[in-house]
C-alpha cells in the first residue's frame, strides 16, 4: 500500500459490556494505553493477532515496517495474550 493511501476507513460499534465476541471502547483504551500507542494502531495489532492465531501465520508475514519494529510488534501482540485468554474464558 502506498504510505500517502491510508486504505479505507472501517467504523466500529462498541457494545456496553464485554463478551466473547464484543469488546467496550474502554477494553480498546487500556490496550492502547498498555501497549503504547493509538486506539487505531491496538486494533490493528489485535486483529493482526487473531489473523495469526486463525490461519498459523508468523510475524514475518506482516509489515510492521511502518509502525513498529519486529520486535517491538512480538512484544505488542505477547501483551495481548492475557486479553484473549479472558475473553476466550468468558465464552
Amino acid at each position: 500500500m502506498d504510505k500517502t493511501d491510508k486504505g479505507k476507513p472501517l467504523l466500529l460499534r462498541f457494545a456496553a459490556e464485554a463478551s466473547a465476541t464484543q469488546v467496550t471502547r474502554e477494553m480498546l483504551s487500556e490496550i492502547a494505553a498498555k501497549l503504547g500507542v493509538s486506539e487505531t494502531k491496538a486494533t490493528h495489532i489485535a486483529i493482526n493477532w487473531l489473523h495469526m492465531t486463525l490461519f498459523e501465520g508468523d510475524l514475518k508475514d506482516i509489515d510492521a515496517s511502518q509502525t513498529l519494529s519486529p520486535s517491538e510488534a512480538k512484544k505488542a501482540l505477547r501483551g495481548l495474550e492475557p486479553l484473549f485468554a479472558t475473553i476466550k474464558d468468558r465464552k
